[in-house]
């Protein structure tokens, strides 16, 4: 968004201002991460976070001319998997 605004934006108390600013492909990815109380909704909504985070980090970095390093997504699956998250196969398979 800030790439679309020269840095300039502010986007209000909580964020109010997100919406009217982002891409709606980029606001609906971030809408389907706020989810109910079950825990698998929990864990699909974690990994939509991790790659709208990872979409969002290649454009800024494409941008500013630097070269975003894929292996942090690596590092963070592997923490989950080592932090025993009981989905990750299930959610992190189909994609």
């Amino acid at each position: 968004m800030e790439i679309d605004y020269n840095w300039s934006v502010k986007t209000g108390a909580y964020g109010k201002g997100l919406k009217k600013r982002l891409k709606p492909e980029i606001w609906s990815e971030l809408e389907s991460t706020y989810v109910g109380a079950r825990l698998e909704e929990n864990w699909g909504a974690l990994f939509k976070t991790i790659d709208l985070f990872r979409k969002v980090a290649n454009e800024v970095a494409d941008h500013l001319r630097y070269e975003y390093l894929q292996r942090y997504k690596f590092h963070g699956l592997v923490l989950l998997m080592q932090q025993g998250c009981p989905y990750f196969y299930l959610l992190h398979s189909s994609r």
